[in-house]
């Protein structure tokens, strides 16, 4: 098997109680068989508490939660007392791995660090190179490595690997690498759909001289201030309507009452200005391209079973890329001031809590902008300009 892993994966460190954040609540976490087996064997106090606080419905049991939403074994300290009693071993396995995670195709196994851990956002804030990936390889093959065509998988893998080379090209801007991308995937979803050689187009965008002919038709126009001013406002509707808003992502929650105030929705054209200006400059480029390029790595080869790869690409453009920005955005214009790197790794890991770990609730976010016409080319070349 091919092990394929993005750096931050191998080398993770929680740093456990000293976290902003914690792993321990604000969601249900699920205990395998295996664990709530050998939880269920446990005597003593630790045993007894065991027993508890274990929910069990249908076969599937989490760990009940405190009024805080916090797991019951979370103590004063924001530290896990079964890791204290029992041992790190005898985590389950949701515990034990993440924020790391993994997923295969063919018999390749693809593994990462997810940036709703403060540790990951911080380091992708910090962090001056490109991202590396670290490829190793042994005899193990997978009972169902021929599940998918591996015609499509190895293509799909091809393609991965040109656009996270795009994204870290740095002679280009990045919002000019994201116009490259959503046009490249546009046609190579085309190609794809119509039986072409994808092969072909992926020689064309290969051509820095084409690369560069597609970024000035791309922004033949001036910024596009309206599709911006449109893309917030759709933000704040959409999600001040999800189940605890403000406990999910307060800093948005805050925003959304600031801007409710008419008196604070005049806002000048310059002053957006200023922002996007901060948004697209040089020292807000590096962490923007390694977010990009874990939102490729982990998502891209998610088109294998169903072929869409626009739409992999257009979702994490919009309900996590976009969404961040459009937060630190709003926060820019009502502070006067640019969000120190504190502030932008909250917003990253909180998002990222938000969307990434709840499949479902991405899908449906997607699904509302898209039908508002948000996903489409046109619109998305209008929100980057």
């Amino acid at each position: 098997m091919k092990h394929i892993d993005l750096e931050t994966y191998s080398d993770f460190q929680c740093s456990g109680g000293k976290c902003p954040f914690t792993c321990c609540g604000g969601w249900g976490i699920v205990i395998d068989e295996t664990t709530a087996a050998y939880y269920q064997s446990v005597t003593g106090d630790i045993g007894n508490r065991l027993k508890r606080n274990i929910h069990t419905e249908n076969g599937v049991s989490t760990f009940k939660l405190d009024e805080n939403g916090d797991c019951m074994f979370l103590n004063k300290e924001r530290l896990c007392d079964l890791v204290l009693t029992l041992g790190e071993e005898h985590l389950c396995t949701t515990c034990h791995y993440f924020p790391r995670f993994t997923f295969f195709y063919g018999n390749m196994r693809f593994a990462g660090v997810s940036v709703a851990c403060p540790e990951v956002s911080g380091f992708f804030l910090k962090h001056s190179d490109p991202l590396k990936i670290y490829i190793s390889e042994d005899d193990l093959i997978l009972k169902d490595c021929n599940k998918y065509d591996q015609d499509t998988v190895q293509d799909t893998l091809g393609l991965l690997e040109w656009t996270m080379n795009l994204m870290q090209d740095r002679r280009l801007c990045i919002r000019d690498r994201i116009a490259v991308l959503l046009i490249m995937i546009r046609q190579y979803q085309d190609y794809h759909d119509n039986g072409r050689d994808t092969g072909v187009l992926m020689e064309i965008f290969s051509e820095y001289g084409n690369v560069l002919g597609i970024v000035q038709q791309a922004f033949a126009n001036s910024r596009d201030y309206d599709t911006k001013i449109d893309f917030c406002s759709a933000v704040m509707g959409y999600y001040k309507q999800i189940e605890d808003f403000a406990g999910h992502l307060p800093e948005l929650s805050q925003l959304v009452e600031y801007y409710s105030d008419d008196a604070n929705t005049e806002i000048q054209i310059s002053r957006w200005n200023r922002v996007y200006e901060w948004i697209y400059s040089d020292s807000e480029m590096t962490w923007q391209e390694h977010l990009l390029v874990y939102e490729l790595f982990r998502y891209l080869m998610n088109a294998v079973p169903d072929g869409d790869y626009y739409g992999q690409v257009a979702m994490g453009i919009t309900v996590i890329y976009g969404l961040i920005l459009s937060i630190l955005s709003l926060s820019y214009l009502r502070n006067g001031e640019e969000p120190d790197d504190d502030h932008k790794m909250m917003i990253i890991s909180r998002v990222s809590r938000l969307v990434e770990h709840d499949g479902n609730f991405r899908r449906l976010a997607f699904q509302h902008f898209k039908e508002g016409g948000m996903t489409d080319l046109p619109y998305l070349l209008k929100l980057i300009s």
